[in-house]
Order: structure tokens, then sequence, then C-alpha cells
């Protein structure tokens, strides 16, 4: 007689709802995860069999955290420690902290080291039906230097943001110390500003790599994040709408179907500017007195003339710079949008 087949149960409430969840079957008609309650609010650490891996998980990690402190690798596993992905990352993280200043660098390290090792402690302590709290569960969106917002330190963040997924069920967020609202007053016609841009990605693969510096893989399809330059050209009542500007990698316009939708833009102050291309003759931008961190106009930049975004006054946005007057860099946009559009 063939035996019993254990069901496998979904519990959405369940924080360790990796896939499917082995459980015992009840005699009781109470379901022991009761739909109503908040997913990291129910849990029940007899039942969730994946909690220690994911303690020893983590202990795991704190070699694999961009840090100069030595971590505890003696008690790892060798297998672990001499995985091809755990090379690849000791050796991308030596490229990036060797391009950073060491206190903003080690700053961040040791806040990740310090949270983990108060996790750990409290992990220890807590009963039935409760998680760890994050620290500073109220506070703000943690502020970086916009000259560290590499695409390595994306990449740290978002390997730490899965750590903390697992630790409290939430992780955190994070912007440019400079990204700040400005009053409407701010974003006359003109004003060239960056701000964080969300799109949809094209891509429909299932899966995204966890720490990819741009895409995050969402119930509602992939989503490509980065911070985008524009150029203000209407202002409303509570946001305005501004023209990207792209440099697409680097290439300019090459391979470009429609090289009319886009003008050059180069920055006054540079030496040596890239040559303009397409149709249209180039503008011209200068740099704001205030803003000193990044770069600015770079390379082969384009604007495109046919694209057209809404930013919100109450959105966080970095202010850069502004069309050179001198030069009609205005005038001479707003004519080429009327051209493009006619």
């Amino acid at each position: 007689m063939v035996g019993k087949i254990p069901r496998v149960r979904f519990h959405p409430s369940s924080p360790s709802n990796l896939g499917p969840h082995r459980s015992k079957v009840f005699k009781s008609r109470q379901d022991p995860y009761p739909t109503s309650s908040a997913y990291p609010d129910s849990w029940v650490a007899e039942n969730d069999t994946a909690h220690g891996l994911r303690v020893s998980l983590l202990k795991n990690r704190r070699g694999s955290v961009p840090s100069s402190v030595e971590s505890d690798e003696d008690d790892e596993d060798e297998s672990f420690r001499n995985a091809p992905w755990r090379r690849d990352r000791r050796s991308s993280v030596a490229r990036s902290t060797d391009n950073e200043t060491s206190s903003n660098s080690d700053g961040l390290v040791q806040s990740m080291l310090e949270e983990l090792r108060r996790y750990n402690d409290a992990a220890k302590s807590i009963s039935d039906n409760e998680w760890v709290h994050p620290p500073r569960p109220r506070s703000r969106a943690r502020r970086l230097d916009p000259v560290q917002y590499s695409k390595e330190r994306v990449q740290e963040l978002k390997r730490w943001s899965q750590a903390q997924a697992f630790m409290y069920g939430q992780t955190t967020s994070s912007l440019r110390s400079t990204d700040t609202k400005h009053p409407r007053s701010a974003y006359v016609p003109g004003t060239v500003f960056s701000a964080p841009f969300h799109t949809s990605s094209s891509s429909d693969e299932m899966y995204v790599q966890a720490d990819d510096p741009n895409l995050t893989a969402t119930p509602f399809g992939t989503v490509c994040s980065k911070y985008r330059k524009m150029i203000v050209i209407r202002v409303y009542g509570e946001h305005c709408t501004c023209l990207p500007i792209y440099t697409h990698n680097g290439r300019g316009l090459d391979s470009k179907e429609f090289p009319k939708e886009f003008v050059s833009i180069r920055d006054v102050a540079e030496k040596w500017p890239e040559p303009y291309e397409g149709p249209h003759p180039g503008i011209l931008a200068i740099r704001d007195q205030e803003f000193r961190a990044g770069s600015f106009i770079t390379g082969r930049s384009v604007v495109k003339l046919t694209e057209s975004i809404s930013h919100r006054f109450d959105a966080p946005a970095t202010i850069e710079g502004r069309l050179d007057s001198e030069s009609e860099s205005r005038q001479r946009l707003f004519e080429l949008i009327k051209l493009v559009d006619g």
C-alpha cells in the first residue's frame, strides 16, 4: 500500500516563504497561519525550519561585506569560502574600495557590521510571533556622498538589503546627500537637474540578479532605476515637464535611427568638448556654483527632443546647472522642439 504523501502548504504570512513549506498536518480545524494576519507579524519559530540556516548564512555574509576589517573566515566551511561567486565578489570589492575614500567606505561598512551583530544578539531572545525590529525604524532614507554613488556602491547596498529582508522583513532606501525637495521657483525653464528615474525594463526574464545596480524584480515586472539628468521645458502647479539627457553609454548618436530627434549638449567649461552630432547645432550648459559633487555634462551627451518626462516638485532632486544664456541655448532648444513637433 502506498504511504500517504505529506501535504505541501503555502503560507503567505510566513517570512520564510521562499518556496513550498512542508508542515505537519494539524487535526484542529483552526489554521495555524490565519490568512488575516499581516505578512511580517505572524511567525512561529518551531515551524520555520529555514531560520537557523538564514542566521548561519548571515554570519557567513560578514566576509562578503566590502570592508578593510578582517572577517571571521576561519569558522566558514572551506567549500563556501572558495566558491567562485565568493572569489569574484572579493575581487570586485577590492576594485571598488581602491577608488573610494576610506572614511566614508569604512563608516558604512562598520554600521552594517554593527547592525548584523545587533541582529544576532537580539535573535537569541525573540519569542513566537516576533521579528527583530530594525534599528531606528522611523529613520529617513540613508544619505550617501554623490561622489561615492558608484555602480559598485549600489551593488553593496542591494546585497545588504537582501540580508535585511531576512532579518526584519524590511529593506532600506538610499539617496544622495544632495537630493532634496525644491520649491516650484527652482524649476525655471532651462534648469538642468538630476533625479532618481524608474522605468519598466524591456526584459521579460523571470530572474534578475539580486545585486544588479539598475534592475530590480517586482510583482509588476522588472524595473530599471538610475539617476537621470533632465532639462526643464514647462512649469505647472505641482510638476514640471522635462527633456532627458542621454549619453548612450558614451556612444552618442551612433546607430540611432532618428538622429533628428536629438541635439548635442556640452559643458561651457569643458576645454576639449566632443564635436556636435546630428543635424542640429548643439547647445551649451553651465554648472551651478553650488553643485560641486559629481560630474555635470560630459562626453557625447545628447538631449532627446521628443521624449517628455514629468517631475513632481515634492520628489527629491539635485539642481546641477542651467542652459547657457550667452549662447542663447535655451531659445534654440525651444525652437528645435517646435521644429521636430511640426
